[in-house]
């Protein structure tokens, strides 16, 4: 768990952006994994006004407490299952979160933990019972080719769904970093869409969310369902062919591509179908996920930019 350099471009925005991050909760104790000098040149970008002595204390640190103490940070609390980092509050996000600790921060920050958490209904409603109204929700985990970093890699409906207007949330941003690409995507939500955002990338790919709790009761009082599925049983309700078990539809395959398939090794075929995804995802990207700086976007104008 810790601060890599997407988590820690997303803290500086948020804290020119006004987020209130004077009692940030970590989940599990964060470690600065942002490199010394890079941390410096964001510092120079996008918090040039900064106390000089706490610059000096974020960059020499391996915690993230100090870097948080610059964001406005009063003071710095970490839940963890295990105190034996330190952590001042001890509780597994698997179990049901004590009433004293709720509406107790004014941001929760998940530098990678929650993909380690099994039951994560559960740790997704505690995460949304710690914030106070109007509380910020920052999310930096594993996207795509991590298998193995933890129990889960996340998709971005998980969050759209989860932070949702019914369970009194409202996803401000939703981005995807890949390894190697120096701007991200800003993701669209799928229930306005009306399909599912694809999303491919040779190297790893960081999921980051920012949503806020608008209602002061938030919290994890309806269970997500894609929206591909809704909106298809919404689209079928009244209607006779609805009724019942639906025919299935037969593949048609044009004569002359199987038998050219039938011949092809395996790898070719498959290689080639993939590539033909590929190909049909960029068609179809632009309107689903769009192209930002990360250093000089704002999270309303990349939202409803």
């Amino acid at each position: 768990m810790g601060i890599p350099y997407e988590m820690a471009v997303l803290l500086l925005q948020a804290s020119r952006a006004g987020a209130d991050l004077s009692r940030p909760l970590c989940l599990g104790r964060l470690r600065m994994s942002i490199r010394p000098y890079e941390l410096a040149a964001l510092l120079d970008r996008l918090a040039p006004n900064a106390d000089p002595g706490v610059r000096a204390r974020a960059l020499a640190s391996s915690w993230a407490d100090p870097f948080l103490e610059l964001l406005g940070a009063e003071a710095v609390h970490t839940l963890d299952a295990s105190p034996y980092e330190g952590a001042d509050i001890v509780h597994s996000l698997n179990e049901p979160l004590p009433t004293d600790l709720c509406e107790r921060f004014s941001v929760v920050i998940d530098g990678g933990t929650l993909e380690h958490v099994f039951n994560i209904p559960v740790a997704l409603d505690n995460v949304m019972k710690l914030l106070r109204p109007n509380g910020v929700f920052m999310a930096c985990g594993p996207g795509n080719n991590q298998i193995g970093a933890g129990f889960f890699q996340f998709s971005p409906e998980l969050y759209f769904r989860t932070f949702s207007p019914p369970n009194g949330f409202r996803v401000l941003g939703l981005y995807l970093a890949a390894a190697g690409q120096t701007h991200w995507w800003q993701v669209r939500d799928p229930a306005e869409s009306g399909r599912p955002s694809f999303f491919r990338a040779s190297g790893e790919t960081r999921i980051l969310c920012v949503a806020r709790k608008d209602d002061p009761d938030g919290h994890l009082r309806e269970i997500p369902t894609q929206s591909k599925y809704t909106t298809a049983w919404d689209a079928a309700a009244g209607s006779p062919a609805a009724v019942g078990p639906q025919a299935e539809q037969e593949r048609t395959v044009p004569p002359l591509k199987r038998r050219v398939f039938d011949v092809l090794p395996r790898g070719v075929v498959s290689g080639y179908r993939d590539w033909r995804t590929v190909r049909r995802t960029r068609r179809r990207s632009p309107g689903d996920l769009r192209r930002v700086d990360p250093l000089t976007m704002t999270f309303e104008e990349s939202r409803n930019g």
